[in-house]
């Protein structure tokens, strides 16, 4: 399998009408339901959708969004927004993770009142896989609702790259998805990466998308 990062990605702004569902539909339901008030913590593997779905939750209702990779969770010190997504909770240092539990007791403690908040976060771990996150800070996670985010099938994820293909003018055939899925990538961040990277890469060669034209595009980006 090709392995690397690509220096072209997909610049689709993350929302609830581009999220596929897959076998999500319930989880869906539960957020598109979101009150103050209530505490979400989701988790999934890499590339499952957990920064696409937190994204979306985030714009649909204005809220502040952290990712924990890149910055510290800020203390809010009781001031904060109506809701608070924070992502990739596995990467929290030291200083975030005392950050996190005072905000989850604030949100506890704010639940019934005037000044209630959502607080949604994401990992790659259910809370109790979380070993580098401290004990109390695990337990709090379970405070409220837990979903699992499952990945697409093969079959949902054939027919997204098709579809998203289609939406940018390049014909793509199934057995050409289907070469990418054996040797590329096989969960939906990658593959929408791999298309918006496929689409620059096809108008500046102005040929049509093609086994060929992927296998001379990853080799050219294997030799950067």
């Amino acid at each position: 399998m090709i392995q690397g990062i690509l220096d072209i990605q997909s610049n689709i702004e993350p929302s609830f009408d581009n999220f596929v569902v897959g076998k999500n539909v319930d989880l869906i339901y539960q957020i598109q339901q979101l009150k103050l008030g209530q505490m979400v913590y989701i988790w999934g593997e890499k590339g499952s959708g957990k920064t696409h779905l937190l994204k979306a939750i985030i714009h649909s209702f204005d809220g502040r969004y952290i990712d924990a990779q890149k910055e510290q969770v800020p203390n809010f010190q009781g001031e904060h927004p109506h809701l608070v997504g924070i992502d990739n909770i596995q990467s929290l240092d030291r200083e975030s993770q005392e950050h996190l539990f005072y905000l989850i007791n604030e949100w506890r403690e704010s639940q019934i009142q005037s000044n209630a908040f959502c607080l949604l976060m994401t990992g790659d771990h259910s809370p109790f896989g979380l070993s580098h996150l401290r004990e109390d800070l695990r337990n709090r996670l379970s405070w409220d609702q837990i979903w699992k985010l499952e990945h697409l099938s093969e079959h949902d994820l054939m027919n997204l790259f098709i579809e998203r293909a289609s939406n940018k003018g390049m014909s793509c055939s199934p057995q050409t998805v289907l070469w990418l899925f054996k040797n590329y990538a096989s969960n939906a961040s990658s593959m929408m990466d791999l298309l918006a990277a496929l689409d620059n890469y096809t108008l500046s060669k102005h040929r049509q998308l093609s086994i060929p034209l992927i296998k001379e595009f990853l080799e050219h980006k294997d030799d950067a």
